[in-house]
């Protein structure tokens, strides 16, 4: 019993002996002496050959076990946004613990290379995409706004009228509205939403632009937007990216310009595209 406990003491005292043997030890921080976590210091030889390596803790400190003896040691470190630095050291004794301490890397910012950051987007907002495929089917009329603006028109209603059938007729206030005679109905609308066109009870749409008794009145055009433009000739010519007149419902396309309520109503269209909506 006494023969085997001294071997196994024998044996306590030789791992006691390897775990403590040489070793270096520090710890790397910034130059505010804050630890630097996650730094890669590596012990090297002369010729550069890498004889171990670790990573600093949460305070930045570091512990390299040595194998054996080793004549000059090169503690090379770097860590990410600071410079790399190498130290020197001397040969570590026998069960000597060689501690550096602080080691002090100095900040480096990390320049990133410039970044060409392209969008790609379709070159046709949902104005322009509507009305190329209208335009495709060769139906209606199309007057773009730069048109327009060029002609600079008195009266908008009465520029269309000239040039489609639609006739112009002028409430007791002189508002203007446009309609086609041989339509049941015609619909003016802006960004395909209803302007306050009287087309009676009988076609259902929202009830915009029809100001209240207690509403102030517009004074401007962005305030007369906002409430429904109550004719065409009250939309500025510079708002104007396009019009598209549908003299009847055989003209008007398939798909979303379908505003008629049923095949009882022939109902001619225009609509306004402003450049918000374009």
């Amino acid at each position: 019993m006494t023969r085997v406990l001294c071997v196994v003491l024998t044996l306590v005292a030789l791992g006691a002996e390897a775990a403590t043997g040489q070793a270096i030890s520090g710890r790397v921080v910034n130059p505010d002496r804050e630890g630097i976590q996650n730094a890669f210091v590596e012990l090297l030889t002369a010729d550069d050959e890498q004889l171990a390596g670790v990573f600093t803790d949460g305070n930045g400190r570091f512990r390299i076990q040595l194998m054996g003896p080793v004549a000059r040691h090169v503690l090379a470190i770097g860590a990410i946004g600071h410079s790399p630095r190498s130290w020197e050291v001397p040969q570590v004794a026998p069960n000597d613990l060689l501690d550096l301490g602080d080691l002090q890397l100095q900040i480096q910012p990390i320049a990133l290379s410039s970044l060409d950051v392209r969008v790609t987007r379709s070159r046709l907002t949902p104005g322009r995409e509507w009305i190329r495929r209208r335009q495709l089917l060769g139906r209606g009329k199309f007057f773009p706004g730069a048109v327009l603006t060029a002609a600079n028109p008195r009266s908008l209603s009465v520029y269309l009228s000239e040039r489609t059938e639609l006739w112009v007729e002028y409430d007791m206030r002189g508002t203007p509205s446009v309609y086609v005679p041989s339509a049941d109905c015609t619909l003016v609308f802006v960004n395909e939403w209803p302007m306050n066109a009287n087309v009676g009870n009988s076609v259902p749409r929202p009830r915009v632009g029809v100001e209240s008794i207690d509403r102030p009145p517009a004074n401007t055009a962005l305030e007369l937007q906002n409430m429904g433009f109550p004719s065409l000739d009250h939309v500025p010519l510079e708002w104007i990216a396009a019009v598209e007149v549908y003299e009847s419902l055989r003209d008007v396309p398939p798909g979303r310009l379908q505003f008629s309520s049923s095949g009882a109503h022939s109902c001619a269209i225009v609509n306004v595209w402003t450049w918000n909506s374009w």
